[in-house]
């Protein structure tokens, strides 16, 4: 039987595009991402968490034949308001990557680079999704450009920001995001070191057993991706990787 193509989608903000955003294209409205799963069940696919991905890639249980998983960066607070009802009414899991030292506070990486302020989610809130079945990884603990950190730094915001996590909410932390979707060779080294079971970047394809657990690729959803380009990039992925 051959191995199932794994894809996963990479989202950010949920809500129309904000006035001054400097990054338009990491808004994706309710209607849409409403939209994206009803096509996802439609074309056959079945979602996965990323813990499950990791058990079928090392044959602990089998994947579904088109399996699927839905991430979120950053932790906003649209999440919960926008995405959660809908994951709820469609039945399927997503994972959100947190930034450990910002909980409860703003996207100040994106603010210092002239973004509008998008409040994140409060610990009541992480633990109300949670309780509806979604699963949180780790985003660093300040979101900086792993690549200009000292070996110092990054080992901090890697496994500092997984201990940070797991001490507040009391579950496991298992799975990271690089920011800004770089992971040079040495963070991969890192994350494996840090304990997380895989970490996820921006590298574009469908992941399988044989993809870098610490590289898995990602589909980025951006404010444009209508129903057409939606299936387009579904169909593009699983027919390439670079």
């Amino acid at each position: 039987m051959r191995e199932p193509k794994a894809l996963i989608l990479m989202y950010h903000r949920i809500g129309r595009v904000r006035r001054k955003s400097i990054v338009p294209a990491q808004y994706v409205t309710a209607g849409a991402f409403s939209r994206h799963l009803r096509l996802l069940r439609r074309l056959g696919f079945e979602g996965v968490s990323l813990a499950r991905l990791k058990d079928g890639f090392e044959e602990r249980a089998p994947l579904p034949a088109r399996p699927v998983a839905i991430t979120f960066d950053d932790g906003q607070r649209n999440f919960h308001t926008g995405a959660l009802p809908a994951l709820r009414a469609q039945g399927l899991p997503a994972t959100v990557f947190l930034v450990s030292n910002h909980i409860g506070g703003s996207n100040v990486w994106d603010q210092a680079d002239g973004d509008v302020s998008e409040p994140l989610m409060t610990d009541a809130e992480i633990d109300e999704c949670a309780a509806a079945g979604i699963d949180f990884g780790s985003h660093t603990r300040s979101h900086p450009h792993l690549q200009s950190c000292s070996p110092e730094r990054r080992w901090e915001e890697i496994r500092g920001s997984k201990e940070a996590l797991e001490e507040r909410f009391g579950r496991p932390v298992d799975f990271f995001c690089y920011p800004y979707g770089h992971g040079v060779e040495e963070c991969h080294e890192l994350a494996r070191r840090a304990g997380y079971r895989g970490a996820t970047g921006c590298g574009k394809g469908f992941n399988d057993s044989a993809t870098n657990p610490y590289a898995w690729r990602r589909i980025f959803i951006r404010s444009d991706t209508f129903a057409p380009i939606f299936v387009y990039k579904l169909w593009r992925a699983l027919k390439r990787n670079r």
